[in-house]
């Protein structure tokens, strides 16, 4: 098996991928499936290798729009995560169809393909499955949500992304790093100002757009889909977060480290995590948005 190492962090390479996960081991057939999108709620998971916490916040907002849902047993845990979109109901509709597609093909056909492959195939079932939505009603839907998804076996990690969820990867006393690529208009602006291609005042008026979604699920054919093309090897104590933006418009990546490595308890640091937001939406005088993180330590 051979290993690369880039930035310090330990991942598999494509062949070591294709050797190691070449069977159904990697799949869970009689894991606990939960899936959930209740305006507030925490919820502790205890197994053999992960400790996970998840933790729901309605906000400011009228309703929740984010969803999320998990397998997990002894040896794997499976986890997504949307953040929904649209008009009434659309968003939360979008949301609730996406993960439960991600957690039905998990179930249904894990272990068929390599986890990479599989992430993708999920995600894109899931974009077909709003896209192609019509209420019964006859109605107009608009809904879309964003998507990421974690698969940790053992002790490797994969992931892939849709749309500015994020997923943040924490070790030791000081490091950590966002892994996935937000895919919104910021990317787009911040990439041309670094080509040269806009000037500083047309990045700022710009910048005003910067949130909008470049992509999501529900936009039909998906293409764009950010993944890792090896998994990552975790260590003891590694700590990965999956969040939607509720959190980070709030608080500062350095302000989440800082909460996630110095709380050892997974529930108590996603709880402070909220302490923080509704501290930091008082001084800034702004409002919550919807909410969901899911925190994992690899024991």
């Amino acid at each position: 098996m051979f290993l690369i190492i880039i930035d310090g962090i330990i991942i598999l390479s494509k062949n070591a991928v294709n050797t190691f996960f070449h069977s159904k081991s990697w799949a869970m057939y009689k894991g606990k499936r939960m899936q959930g999108a209740k305006d507030n709620e925490i919820i502790r998971i205890d197994t053999a290798r992960y400790e996970i916490a998840v933790l729901t916040d309605v906000g400011d907002r009228d309703e929740q729009q984010d969803s999320y849902g998990l397998i997990t047993e002894n040896e794997s845990a499976f986890f997504v995560l949307c953040d929904g979109m649209g008009g009434y109901q659309g968003g939360r509709v979008a949301s609730r169809m996406a993960v439960k597609a991600v957690l039905d093909a998990y179930e249904e056909q894990a272990g068929d393909q390599d986890p990479i492959a599989f992430l993708q195939e999920a995600t894109r079932k899931a974009d077909e499955l709003v896209s192609s939505y019509e209420p019964e009603d006859g109605s107009h839907f608009d809904g879309g949500t964003t998507l990421i998804s974690a698969l940790v076996y053992k002790h490797y990690l994969f992931w892939n992304s849709v749309g500015d969820s994020r997923i943040y990867l924490f070790r030791g006393k000081d490091e950590y790093t966002q892994l996935t690529q937000d895919q919104n208009y910021r990317t787009v602006i911040d990439g041309q100002l670094r080509l040269g291609t806009i000037t500083e005042e047309e990045y700022h008026t710009e910048e005003k757009k910067a949130n909008a979604l470049i992509n999501y699920i529900g936009i039909g054919d998906i293409e764009l889909i950010d993944y890792n093309h090896t998994p990552f090897l975790l260590n003891s104590g590694d700590r990965i977060l999956l969040t939607t933006d509720g959190l980070y418009r709030l608080l500062e990546d350095r302000q989440i480290a800082e909460e996630v490595l110095r709380i050892k308890s997974t529930e108590e640091a996603v709880k402070d995590l909220k302490a923080k937001t509704v501290q930091n939406a008082k001084t800034r005088n702004r409002s919550r948005d919807n909410v969901t993180m899911i925190l994992i330590r690899i024991k």
